[in-house]
């Protein structure tokens, strides 16, 4: 009897944080503007099945499972920044009744709960479970993973394994940081659980199959790696990110981030470290009985964020936060272990900490951009620019995003113009020309810029300032007439004199 009025306030509980995921998410799905990024998403998926599958076309750095399940969304639901975002929070929802039920079965139900709750709360779950980006895919996949695994490991049947095969090629199949994965599961069955030689080769096999399975990609893989700025990350500021990665985890990227002071920062960090990452550790320290249960949970947290330090330093940067989130449910599982074997006061302190900060980090993503702002800047310059004046974006990747916006608005096609190098002290410009959406062949585009009698430069995380680009310009003969800045994107109108 009491076992069964604990499964019923265990299942309410789940309900409840179930209704408020999904309320937090749906109330802010719109408040940010599609990035590039997203956008890249909304135009590979245009393309045909068999071209995604098999990487005639692709993203630069994610395996396509994502994209060929966006697409099919995209046929049911069409192609609206709100349409092609609720994919992700559908499966940010699944995730959550996974990830309680992952914690109930290493720890505790309590265990289970808070780990949820975190998850629901997480200023950075909410932001990755709003964007047309694999990451929320890439979550529920790890957690049914590691579901099924513990299953398995617990003694249920080979139907457990062979799921957790499949999971895994899904895996794999979404992000490449994934490989990290089963390296962690050899470890766990070779050196710590010390299982039995049937069960160890019955999970070779299974690797196996999620690896043959996954083979059909590695032609588009191998192409990957040789084209510049692949499977790269953050390369000019792997620093940052690894140094931020305390900061995303704990409070998100609305309280303190990249355009904040540096005390600020700092002040973010020692709070994160503080109240996320100390119960944590303290977490991690409750298994030093179940070695198992330790290893499992702290190398899925360490790895994401270790591996790719140490590629960082012995070869070439990989990092990003939002690649390293692969591990985020481990650490939510870790943190809602601490709270539970801290003193009462401190727990309760820690805990207020955690939830107050969350509520404060989403109010602010909810009423402050933190993605680049093509929505309103695309709509400037629709409404500003003449159909035949010439549009030069400082970088080809941000036609993309003014694309999106400019098909969504039914626009005639500009002139565009993007620049993949520029020397302003050498009057060089090379870049491609699109002309009626067709993309020309990269050359020198200085002498088309300076013949146009006026034209519309877009700068978003620019190669030279606006006011650099000002005088040079006006070095030439141009005066600037307008300038509109928006969040990380400012427009520029140039006239000759």
């Amino acid at each position: 009897m009491w076992k069964t009025k604990q499964n019923i306030r265990w299942g309410l509980a789940l309900f409840f944080l179930c209704g408020l995921a999904i309320t937090l998410r749906v109330v802010s799905i719109n408040s940010q503007s599609f990035w590039y990024d997203e956008a890249s998403s909304a135009s590979l998926i245009q393309h045909s099945f068999e071209d995604l599958y098999f990487g005639n076309q692709k993203d630069h750095g994610h395996p396509p499972l994502y994209l060929l399940l966006l697409k099919c969304w995209s046929m049911a639901f069409g192609s609206s920044e709100v349409a092609l975002r609720s994919l992700s929070i559908l499966f940010s929802f699944l995730a959550i009744p996974l990830l309680a039920s992952l914690g109930r079965a290493i720890v505790s139900p309590f265990v289970g709960v808070v780990a949820a709750l975190l998850f629901a709360i997480s200023s950075l779950q909410i932001e990755l479970s709003t964007e047309a980006r694999p990451y929320a895919l890439l979550h529920f996949l790890v957690i049914a993973n590691a579901w099924l695994l513990l299953r398995w490991v617990k003694g249920h049947s080979n139907l457990s394994l062979l799921f957790y095969s499949l999971t895994l090629y899904f895996c794999l199949f979404t992000h490449y940081f994934s490989f990290l994965l089963p390296p962690l599961h050899f470890i766990l069955l070779f050196f710590i659980l010390r299982d039995s030689s049937v069960r160890r080769r019955n999970w070779i096999l299974a690797f196996l199959f999620a690896g043959l399975l996954w083979l059909p990609w590695a032609p588009a893989f191998v192409a990957q790696l040789t084209t510049p700025g692949a499977l790269r990350g953050m390369d000019k500021s792997w620093y940052f990110q690894f140094l931020g990665t305390p900061v995303a985890f704990a409070l998100g990227r609305t309280l303190a981030w990249r355009d904040a002071a540096d005390w600020m920062l700092a002040l973010a960090e020692s709070f994160s470290i503080l109240i996320f990452f100390y119960p944590a550790f303290e977490g991690l320290k409750a298994f030093k009985r179940d070695r198992f249960s330790q290893f499992f949970l702290g190398g899925w947290a360490l790895a994401p964020i270790l591996v790719p330090l140490a590629m960082v330093l012995l070869a070439k940067p990989i990092y990003s936060h939002r690649y390293g989130t692969i591990g985020l449910p481990a650490w939510f599982l870790l943190v809602a272990v601490g709270l539970g074997v801290l003193p009462k006061k401190m727990r309760a302190s820690l805990f207020a900490a955690l939830v107050v900060s969350a509520g404060a980090a989403f109010y602010m993503y909810y009423t402050t951009p933190i993605r680049d702002d093509w929505r309103s800047a695309s709509k400037y310059i629709l409404e500003t620019s003449k159909a035949e004046e010439l549009l030069v974006f400082d970088s080809e990747s941000d036609i993309v995003a003014f694309n999106f916006y400019s098909e969504k608005a039914g626009a005639s096609p500009h002139e565009i113009i993007g620049v993949l190098y520029s020397s302003l002290d050498h009057g060089i410009m090379e870049g491609v020309k699109f002309e009626k959406g067709v993309r020309g062949a990269v050359t020198s585009r200085m002498g088309e810029v300076l013949a146009a009698p006026a034209f519309v430069l877009a700068l978003c995380m620019p190669s030279h300032t606006g006011p650099e680009y000002g005088k040079f310009f006006q070095d030439r003969g141009y005066k600037l007439t307008s300038q509109q800045n928006f969040y990380r994107v400012s427009v520029l109108h140039f006239e000759r004199e």
